[in-house]
């Protein structure tokens, strides 16, 4: 019996390995250029230019465990816009700048609690407001590098906000004309950006490294793409996702890749089966790629889509970070990260159905778990945005 279990688990991954497939719509009117953020288990999602109404304040919560979307507290009134940067530290998720569709400009900062449902605004960046900036987290500072200001088609500057200090520094500018729309990816203590369009309004090919120790940029000499900008990404441990995106030609791709941000190697995954188009929001699951939203050369979308097995199985279970004991238990069983902070932990049957859900917030956590005999699939998340994925035996 339990072989046969086995199997069915194995043949059901296999029949959803690397396959678009089209889930529950975004909950909204269509639109293209939100703003996303990661915050436990849900990916918070809002912000954009929509189809009818102008710029948009509203936002939703994706539970990546169910798939479903729900209604969250909106930004407050006049905090309509588009291209803000989003990220999340310390359980807070964060919206900067952007842009409204009267063309005004914002620098300020807000910070969202989930627990209250609250918006709050943080310290204003102490420069001019900007746009289309990408943004990258090390340490509990987040890294807001390059955009769009009224007179400048693309800056090169970085700021630093330090969430405990409530305060911003300037750092040491890209070494480039500029970068507006690119994309970012953090690992092993550094930033990694690329892509965009530059100040003189042309497309950027190359990417960089910053080093938060240093405060210096190094050029990847290894690591080049076709040029585009607003391209869709999104990370999980090692690897770096990046969506579609159009070029200086005005073709919008859609195209799907892996970076791999320990050597800078580039792998082609199935490109996208719908309708190509950019401006979307992207996030990732344990072993999943989403995108929602987005706009092509005709329409804006509402639609989610989302593609499995995007991390190779082998690389899944090669995280020796986590430790993972007794294994098989019985019933009791000891997850401790070795390295950072356990958001989550989650547990899946043979047949996808999720048994467990335990927050965790730190670095080790106790399970008892009254689950009948058989395999499952151990799921989580660290604070530091690295996925685990493992297998565990109940006997």
């Amino acid at each position: 019996m339990k072989l046969f279990l086995v199997l069915i688990f194995c043949f059901s991954r296999l029949l959803n390995a690397q396959t678009w497939s089209k889930i529950v719509d975004f909950p909204a009117t269509p639109r293209d250029d939100g703003s996303r953020f990661v915050i436990g288990n849900k990916v918070y999602c809002g912000l954009g230019s929509q189809s009818v109404g102008g710029c948009a304040k509203d936002f939703f919560a994706f539970d990546l465990a169910t798939e479903t979307w729900s209604a969250i507290a909106t930004m407050p009134s006049g905090m309509e816009r588009q291209y803000a940067s989003a990220f999340s530290m310390n359980g807070n998720g964060y919206i900067f700048g952007g842009i409204n569709c009267s063309g005004l400009l914002f620098n300020d900062l807000w910070e969202y609690n989930s627990t209250t449902n609250v918006w709050t605004q943080k310290t204003t960046m102490p420069a001019v407001e900007r746009y289309g900036c990408v943004s990258f987290v090390i340490n509990n500072i987040a890294y807001i590098v390059g955009g769009k200001t009224l007179t400048n088609n693309g800056i090169s500057d970085v700021w630093a906000y330090d969430i405990f200090l409530n305060s911003w520094t300037q750092k040491t500018s890209m070494p480039t004309n500029g970068m507006w729309r690119g994309v970012s990816y953090q690992y092993n203590g550094l930033g990694i950006v690329g892509l965009g369009l530059n100040g003189l309004n042309k497309y950027n090919k190359l990417f960089y490294e910053y080093n938060p120790v240093t405060d210096s940029w190094n050029t990847i000499a290894s690591l080049s793409h076709g040029g585009r900008t607003y391209a869709g990404y999104s990370q999980i441990n090692q690897y770096g996702y990046l969506f579609g995106g159009i070029d200086s030609l005005n073709t919008i791709y859609p195209t799907f890749e892996k970076i791999d941000l320990q050597n800078y190697s580039i792998t082609s995954l199935p490109a996208f089966t719908d309708t190509a188009r950019k401006g979307c929001m992207t996030f990732t699951g344990s072993d999943a790629f989403y995108v929602t939203t987005g706009i092509s050369s005709t329409k804006r979308f509402n639609s989610t889509w989302k593609i499995s097995q995007i991390v190779g199985v082998n690389e899944l279970y090669s995280n020796h970070d986590i430790s993972i004991y007794p294994n098989p238990t019985t019933e009791t069983i000891t997850i401790k990260s070795n390295k950072d902070v356990i958001i989550y932990i989650e547990i899946y049957d043979v047949l996808g159905k999720q048994v467990v859900y335990q927050e965790v917030n730190d670095k080790v956590v106790q399970l008892n778990l009254s689950l009948p005999k058989g395999i499952y699939a151990l799921k989580g998340l660290t604070f530091n945005n690295y996925r685990i994925n493992h297998k565990i035996v109940i006997n």
